[in-house]
């Protein structure tokens, strides 16, 4: 994070640009003048205006951006600064210093314009009481409302169970939006932060992040290779701090405890209770793991689809490597037709799962939706080469080559399907088709015959049309 300041008053290290130590409200440099009379901050400056100073004015110490990784970069900082356990937690009288009130006015509105910017919201004040930035809202998209300013006063109060990064994965889940590999810029450059900082063991759970967001292999490399680095740095680190403390193991350290993943630190987890210093005192119970089968079979029975996106959306964010959940939520963003997340999702459902049909089947449909028919194809080429008997690749390959006018390379697709699945109903009704329009017209009987005949239930108007066709050609063609 940068140098610190120490107190001179209570030899506490904070962040030096605040006015006051956020400990013992010891004065570190002139407070700010005060506005004019009647004039409040807020009415003299925009939040975004301030949001921007606040960036500003904790460089280098601390690296703020308007990108998601800012929220962990938070929770990181204030696990720093403050701790895990909160200023008073279970105290009801506690009250703020000047020094307090003024970090967590600074924070709160740049959480606030960071959920604004990202969320196209708008801030919206206290109609009863203008300018109380303490009073303000920002007011998202879907109904959603969300009070920066008392939501840091929350998080400096009762520390991690107020984290930052759960309340962004919950508008996110909300609102149906989905992490984009267009992001991993900016997790690399806060882990790029935290490694010059010295604190390797961030930068790794930062660069963490940017591998779930499935970068294209020359990136993947790169971040992998400084992954493996930040880890070892980190593991040293520990080792040499081991050393020093002689064996102290019971000291609180900054560096991630015994038994956690390395980069992960209680700030990261959503955890619901405050955890004591005392190096006699033994680690709460952690919370009960939610069983990610059983998370997903509920899912599977919500019926409406946007429900169900932002469901799979949450589930991505705790387990970015279950591929099913990613080719789930592909389909659902392509019913809601937002057709490049979804192609995202079936990218990251393929580089976890290479070998499975379905997910560049998924992938090939949202292409042809967006008219990008050329490139659904070299997406089934890709899934053949993976899977090469995929009869529901090859049958799909067949529809969008005789789209395309290819109907010769459709019939030898279709033919190629029959005989890796020659029981599969949907290849006998498109090879009908195409063979009607070619003017075989007996080809075109003996394969809709061989649909009807497998007795297809999943789409019975398609049914229903194939037996009004099959009469027209029987009754026009003859009996074949």
């Amino acid at each position: 994070m940068g140098e610190l300041a120490t107190c001179s008053a209570c030899g506490r290290k904070f962040n030096p640009t605040f006015a006051r130590c956020p400990f013992c409200n010891a004065p570190v440099r002139p407070a700010p003048t005060s506005p004019p009379p009647g004039v409040q901050p807020a009415a003299r400056r925009t939040y975004a205006a301030m949001a921007e100073d606040v960036i500003a004015g904790n460089r280098p110490f601390l690296f703020l951006e308007f990108h998601p990784a800012a929220y962990l970069t938070l929770d990181h900082f204030f696990e720093h600064t403050w701790g895990t356990e909160g200023k008073a937690a279970a105290d009801p009288a506690w009250r703020m210093t000047e020094g307090q009130r003024s970090a967590i006015l600074n924070f709160g509105v740049f959480l606030g314009e960071l959920l604004r910017r990202e969320f196209s919201g708008r801030w919206e004040e206290d109609p009863a009481d203008p300018g109380n930035a303490f009073k303000t809202s920002v007011l998202l998209p879907g109904g959603l409302q969300v009070s920066p300013v008392a939501r840091v006063y929350q998080r400096f109060r009762n520390g991690a169970a107020e984290a930052f990064e759960p309340l962004h994965r919950m508008v996110r889940g909300k609102l149906g939006i989905v992490p984009s590999p267009a992001e991993i810029p900016g997790w690399m450059r806060a882990a790029k932060h935290f490694q010059d900082a010295r604190r390797p063991d961030l930068a790794a759970h930062f660069l963490e992040r940017a591998l779930t967001l499935g970068p294209a292999l020359p990136q993947r490399t790169k971040i992998e290779t400084l992954l493996a680095l930040a880890r070892e740095e980190a593991t040293n680190a520990a080792a040499d701090t081991a050393a020093r403390n002689d064996g102290t193991a019971g000291v609180p350290q900054v560096s991630p405890a015994a038994g956690e993943p390395p980069g992960e630190t209680a700030v990261g987890r959503e955890t619901a209770g405050a955890r004591s210093p005392a190096a006699a005192s033994p680690p709460p119970a952690p919370e009960p793991v939610r069983d990610p089968a059983v998370w997903l079979a509920e899912i599977e029975e919500i019926e409406d689809v946007g429900k169900a996106v932002a469901a799979y959306a949450l589930f991505t964010a705790e387990h970015p490597g279950v591929a099913e959940a990613w080719r789930e939520l592909g389909v659902g963003l392509t019913m809601l037709n937002r057709g490049e997340e979804a192609l995202a999702c079936f990218d990251r459902a393929i580089a976890l799962e290479p070998d499975e049909p379905k997910s560049y089947d998924h992938k090939a449909v949202a292409l042809a939706r967006l008219k990008r028919l050329a490139e659904a194809v070299r997406t089934l080429d890709d899934g053949l080469r993976h899977c090469p008997r995929s009869g529901t690749l090859l049958m799909r390959r067949g529809v969008f080559l005789d789209n395309l006018d290819r109907t010769d390379e459709a019939m030898r697709s279709f033919a190629a399907a029959l005989q890796a699945d020659p029981n599969y109903p949907e290849t006998w009704a498109f090879k009908g088709d195409l063979e009607q329009r070619l003017g075989r017209t007996a080809d075109a009987i003996a394969s809709l015959r061989r649909y009807l005949a497998a007795h297809p239930t999943q789409n019975e108007r398609r049914v229903l049309a194939a037996r009004r066709q099959l009469e027209a050609l029987e009754r026009d063609g003859g009996n074949g």
